[in-house]
């Protein structure tokens, strides 16, 4: 019968062959372009298949060339404090929450401000009492970690007004947004945004398996000038897995792992 990956509620079951399948397909038969040094960002095919993925499912607002494909959530969070934070820098953190965010954190030199979160997520009025001029806030809207609370609408909203308002960054970390039992998954809060005040990031290790080590960054279209300067010295995923997943995605087996009664799909 082969390993079949736990999917969210109302989706069908997603086998390891699927991807096993892609992976055979996209080594036998690689573009000339794929064996050669490719753009930092990643696989242009691979992040089309991405934006057409987050427009769908998670109604993030953005186009392939805002995509960086990166080995994991943890060094989305890494790159992004390098280019967006500069030591002295104060940052709004979930209380309780993602301990090694703060290990990042404090590695760029950064002072970390603890806000707390009751039912509606981060408590913004406390954040605003301690740190008004913070240089950004790192949240886990969707599935706050540990607590497990979804960020109300109208918290989202003054998030983002403050964020506006005070010329600060949000770091929108969509964990586990796939995962709803009870209702829809809930719209990611960079589709609110209307002054390009979030940063995505993202990761395939729920809706397909962890020690994949992929996921992917949605950064502001201004800003490739500033990442470009680092992009070429980290490592990336390269030709087997962004390029097998991308295949992957394009044949609509990534869908698979998605609610059939989802918006849009």
């Amino acid at each position: 019968m082969g390993i079949v990956w736990c999917s969210p509620a109302g989706a069908g079951p997603v086998s390891v062959s699927h991807l096993v399948g892609a992976c055979g397909a996209h080594s036998r038969n690689p573009h000339v372009r794929a064996i050669h040094y490719i753009d930092p960002r990643g696989a242009e095919r691979f992040r089309d298949a991405i934006c057409n993925y987050l427009r769908t499912a998670r109604g993030v607002k953005c186009e392939s060339d805002q995509i960086l494909v990166v080995s994991g959530s943890q060094q989305a969070l890494d790159i992004t404090a390098r280019v967006l934070l500069d030591p002295g820098n104060s940052v709004w953190v979930e209380e309780p929450g993602y301990s090694l965010e703060r290990i990042v954190l404090k590695a760029a030199g950064c002072r970390i401000t603890p806000v707390p979160v009751d039912q509606e997520g981060m408590m913004v009025s406390v954040g605003v009492k301690r740190a008004p001029r913070a240089r950004a806030a790192f949240v886990t809207p969707s599935h706050q970690y540990p607590l497990g609370s979804t960020m109300s609408a109208s918290r989202r909203i003054q998030l983002l007004n403050w964020a506006q308002s005070a010329g600060a960054w949000i770091i929108e970390d969509d964990y586990d947004s796939e995962y709803r039992y009870e209702s829809l998954p809930v719209a990611s809060m960079h589709g609110l945004d209307i002054n390009s005040r979030v940063i995505y990031i993202g990761t395939f290790s729920k809706v397909l398996f962890p020690s994949l080590r992929l996921g992917y960054l949605v950064f502001p279209a201004t800003w490739w000038s500033a990442l470009s300067r680092f992009a070429t010295r980290w490592t990336f995923p390269g030709l087997s897995s962004s390029g097998s997943t991308g295949r992957f995605h394009q044949r609509g087996a990534l869908y698979a792992a998605y609610p059939k009664d989802a918006p849009g799909l």
